[in-house]
């Protein structure tokens, strides 16, 4: 087994015969040498040479054999010069005699390509060296090797004379040295290197304390009469010096710990080495707390990938030099049992997690951290009813579906009275989730989907920016139709005593028909003034006998209301009262009994009733007249008159002749009547008047008083109340017309 040890001086090192060191089964050795101690050899007893720097070995051989080896410096400078001395066989301390065999060659000065040295058969044979060689320049450095017997002891002198480099030292001889005892590591000494977590202050020195004999048991195994020591270097394990105990502190991260395992009886020993590795303890850096907001059941309990901490519970170590944890109390992360796995349910909000963070090859050393689990409530929102507005023609069309909402008056009922939260609105679900383009100007939004349209909210606590999400809808309700209402017209009449004062009763329900004109669920209400109707407030109630409040013309306001949507809109039309014709009075018309029927006296004549006309019209325009025999086919237009200019009166001597005046403008009538009167003719008879031709002259000419003959000619005499013209021929009498003077009057 080849050893390892430093540069180092010790006290009692076996650079003396009494404290050489006991080598066992063949082993390899490498060793420094450092001192010459007491110089026990005497001056010319070993090839011209003395002690400089000499380390002393003592070996017994168990089997008859070859005692052989070669000595190789650490350094190859060719300056290094090592040289040896063999006493024996069975010398013993105080009386060595002399060497048996001796090197004292310098290989710089012999020319050596090496600086080598030892004791074989081959190469001494090459330069026909024997038991001795040297000094200086005699000699290869290398001596014939000794034939030994089992049982014999000899001392083996290494001495460097030149140089500061350690050396090994192997056995190549046939002869067997006593056992050294048993490797119970099976040839993996690394089953003896001790990790300890830095758990002694301050934790990040790489210095702790270890307890070296928990290897003890291991390596002695089932041996018997066998010790072991502990050696901060191979030369105190090889020589036996300065022994650790536990706890030791390590001085180096990783350190050498050289065991020597001695038997009691033999002295044998054999040297392992292992490795003391201080672990510092795992950074647990702290992580954040895991806040979630609920799901819509708000019953505070959510999943969390607990995995999603490991990262940063790391920080910038190695992922697999190490294991994460979570566990639910501080007694499960010491312990490192009840890991919790991911995803994870918590089971109270806040709840405390306990991350332990462990070395992947050493669960011991850990380290532990926590953080909380948070659950935070979301807002909720109730059902929102859809925001209705009635089309209006703000953008100038009152149909086109497109209206200005103010969203803003959505927020208290979608809050519903909670605090510290934040209403936005979009226009797409993915928006409200992402939280992006929210609509920029909620109090005068302009609806892009006609008639209707979909209105993402985001409910948000701004303390923990929890969210959840819903939805309503715009709906642009249609408007009533209003069509182009004409004047409701009527004619002026005298129910209030007064035919032509301008104020008469309408029946308004009469223009429902027309103003709803087929839509259905609408209802119509009138109103005296447009700030009603829009208002809806003092509603005409009386609308079948509606009397005008302004004379003649009115203007009526009409509301259109949808009873579904209570959209409505507002028109208006005239009440328009025209005036009826003027009446005048009319005399009788009369006429004397004639006998265009057959007879003068039965008071049946025949009438031109349009001389009446200019009479009865007065000046008016736009007026027609028409003559009936009744009132009543006056009023209702029928039966009219048609002989108007040869009309014969069907009563006799006296006839009513009912008139109906009709604006042919408004249609607006009035009725009057007068009489026709059939007048009898004078009962009369020819008379003759008599007169003497008495003025001087019998031509047969002579003056008349022609009234003389008036008595005469009524049937009764009587002449009261009778007018008389006279007349030269009938015609003129008949037209009344070139009437003489009666007197006096000559034939």
């Amino acid at each position: 087994m080849t050893l390892f040890s430093a540069n180092i001086s010790f006290a009692q090192q076996p650079n003396d015969c009494s404290n050489s060191i006991t080598v066992c089964g063949d082993s390899d050795i490498v060793l420094d040498v450092n001192g010459a101690g007491i110089s026990e050899i005497p001056f010319g007893s070993a090839c011209g040479s003395q002690e400089n720097n000499s380390l002393w070995l003592e070996v017994t051989l168990v089997t008859d054999g070859t005692l052989a080896f070669t000595l190789t410096p650490n350094s190859t400078n060719i300056n290094e010069d090592y040289d040896f001395f063999i006493f024996g066989p069975n010398a013993t301390c105080g009386n060595l005699g002399n060497a048996i065999r001796c090197s004292t060659t310098n290989p710089a000065a012999a020319g050596q390509g090496n600086n080598l040295t030892g004791m074989d058969n081959t190469i001494a044979a090459a330069s026909g060296s024997q038991p001795t060689g040297g000094p200086g320049p005699a000699g290869n450095s290398f001596v014939t090797e000794i034939d030994a017997l089992a049982g014999e002891t000899y001392f083996v002198v290494i001495d460097r004379p030149v140089g500061n480099s350690p050396f090994s030292l192997d056995w190549t001889g046939t002869a067997q040295f006593s056992d050294t005892p048993a490797d119970t590591t099976n040839g993996d000494p690394t089953v003896l290197n001790l990790e300890e977590c830095d758990a002694v202050s301050p934790f990040d020195d790489n210095s702790t304390a270890f307890d070296l004999e928990s290897n003890t048991t291991t390596l002695i195994g089932t041996q018997t009469d066998v010790a072991v020591t502990y050696h901060t270097s191979e030369s105190d394990a090889n020589i036996g010096i300065n022994a650790l105990t536990s706890p030791f502190t390590n001085t180096s991260n990783p350190q050498s710990i050289f065991a020597n395992i001695k038997n009691t009886t033999t002295n044998c020993f054999t040297i392992t080495e292992f490795q003391l590795n201080v672990i510092n303890e795992p950074e647990n850096n702290q992580a954040p707390d895991m806040i979630v907001c609920d799901d819509v059941s708000n019953d505070g309990f959510a999943s969390f990938d607990l995995n999603s901490q490991t990262a940063t519970v790391l920080g910038t170590q190695t992922p697999t030099d190490f294991n994460v944890t979570y566990h639910e109390t501080t007694i499960d992360a010491t312990a490192g049992s009840n890991a919790l796995t991911s995803p994870y349910n918590n089971v109270s909000s806040p709840q405390t997690i306990y991350v332990r963070v462990e070395n992947a090859s050493n669960n011991a050393c850990f380290s532990t951290a926590t953080f909380q689990l948070i659950v935070n409530a979301i807002p909720i929102i109730p059902t929102i009813s859809d925001y209705e507005i009635c089309d209006n023609d703000d953008d100038g069309d009152a149909s086109n579906g497109f209206v200005e909402f103010d969203l803003t008056t959505v927020d208290s009922s979608i809050i519903n009275g909670q605090t510290g939260l934040v209403v936005s609105y979009f226009e797409t679900m993915a928006d409200a989730i992402a939280n992006t383009n929210s609509i920029a100007n909620p109090s005068n939004y302009t609806n892009n989907v006609a008639n209707s349209q979909v209105i993402y909210i985001r409910l948000e606590n701004n303390t923990n920016n929890c969210f959840t999400t819903s939805n309503f809808n715009l709906i642009v309700n249609e408007l009533p139709v209003v069509i182009i209402i004409p004047n409701y017209e009527v004619c002026d009449n005298d129910n209030d005593g007064d035919a032509n004062n301008g104020f008469v009763e309408f029946d308004l329900t009469t223009m429902d028909a027309s103003i709803i004109n087929g839509q259905a669920n609408t209802t119509v209400s009138y109103y005296e003034t447009s700030n009603d109707a829009i208002s809806d407030t003092n509603e005409i109630t009386n609308l079948i006998n509606y009397v005008n409040t302004e004379v003649n013309t009115q203007t009526i306001y009409i509301r259109l209301e949808n009873t579904l949507t209570n959209c409505f809109d507002i028109t208006s039309f005239n009440l328009v009262v025209n005036t009826v014709p003027t009446i005048v009075t009319i005399p009788d018309y009369e006429v004397c009994d004639d006998a265009s029927d057959g007879s003068d006296t039965n008071g049946f004549a025949t009438f031109d009733l349009t001389t009446q006309d200019a009479t009865i019209l007065n000046g008016q325009a736009n007026t027609v007249i028409s003559y009936f025999e009744t009132q009543a086919d006056a009023l209702a237009n029928t039966n009219s008159i048609t002989n108007t200019t040869t009309y014969t009166n069907t009563t006799a001597n006296t006839q009513i002749i009912y008139v109906r005046l009709e604006n042919t403008v408004t249609s607006c009538i009035n009725t009057t009547s007068f009489n026709i009167v059939v007048n009898p003719l004078p009962e009369v008879q020819n008379a003759t008047l008599v007169q003497c031709d008495e003025d001087g002259t019998p031509d047969g000419f002579t003056q008349y008083n022609l009234d003389e003959a008036n008595e005469n000619v009524m049937v009764n005499g009587d002449t009261t109340g009778s007018n008389y013209t006279h007349h030269l021929t009938q015609a003129d009498a008949l037209n009344n017309v070139n009437a003489v003077t009666p007197s006096p009057f000559t034939n």
